[in-house]
């Protein structure tokens, strides 16, 4: 039986539970208990995701998983397993799976039409906060998404790449990444790096980025398909207690 580490972050108001040995799978809920209940749940569905995608990949119905780290912050910090030297093998296995979640967000958005990526749901549709406070466009997530992987590349990597500000910015944004991990120094690529974030120091490493990469891209991928199905089924009201 496979078992899967993780690393639990413990966040103001949130938890997130990192599955260490499958790159970009998160499980977040509000509390530990809550996050560990549904580990099993995230790490079952990301199996599915890449089965979908043609992978062999061990039974999704019978594993286990350890929490090896937990670490308190609000901020960016690389866990001890993201400074792990990676394997070439390893490399060639997330660039795989980012290839598998580029192609997802491409392939659920380059059908829309304007008037769907235009449209913004009300705001009492989503717990809005000071980073983001009104409901994003699908258009908007898209931007953001396209520009996110160069943000998380130039964190490990000098000179910094240009950002995609655009849909079409994924490619852009992929070719640079690509370039860089093919030549990536894999006796090196477990140094962390320390940038000044938004929230003071930020811990990145080439196994961080990675797994971060392909997350990002798969929440966005769900984020519009919830926008999607909200079309079908109806748009919630989620409103918090502070909202007035």
């Amino acid at each position: 039986m496979t078992t899967y580490r993780v690393g639990l972050t413990l966040r103001d108001g949130a938890i997130d539970g990192w599955v260490f040995d499958l790159p970009g799978c998160r499980a977040i809920g509000l509390s530990v208990a809550e996050a560990v209940d549904l580990l099993p749940v995230a790490i079952a569905e990301h199996l599915a995701w890449l089965k979908g995608h043609d992978e062999s990949v061990p039974d999704p119905d019978s594993f286990d998983f350890e929490v090896i780290e937990e670490v308190e912050s609000n901020g960016e910090f690389c866990f001890a397993a993201d400074a792990e030297p990676l394997t070439r093998d390893e490399v060639d296995t997330a660039i795989r799976r980012m290839g598998y979640s580029l192609a997802d967000i491409i392939a659920i958005s380059e059908p829309l039409p304007q008037r769907l990526l235009e449209w913004r749901p009300p705001g009492t549709s989503v717990r809005a906060d000071e980073r983001v406070p009104d409901p994003r466009t699908i258009r908007e997530m898209l931007e953001h998404a396209a520009g996110a992987e160069t943000h998380f590349l130039r964190n490990i990597i000098e000179p910094a790449p240009s950002g995609p500000s655009a849909v079409a910015g994924f490619v852009a944004a992929r070719a640079a990444s690509l370039a860089h991990f093919a030549a990536l120094d894999l006796a090196a690529s477990g140094n962390v790096v320390t940038r000044q974030g938004p929230r003071g120091e930020a811990g990145w490493s080439a196994r961080k980025v990675l797994r971060r990469i392909i997350n990002h891209q798969r929440f966005h991928t769900r984020e519009v398909q919830q926008r999607l199905c909200w079309l079908a089924l109806g748009v919630p009201e989620v409103i918090p207690a502070s909202r007035e």
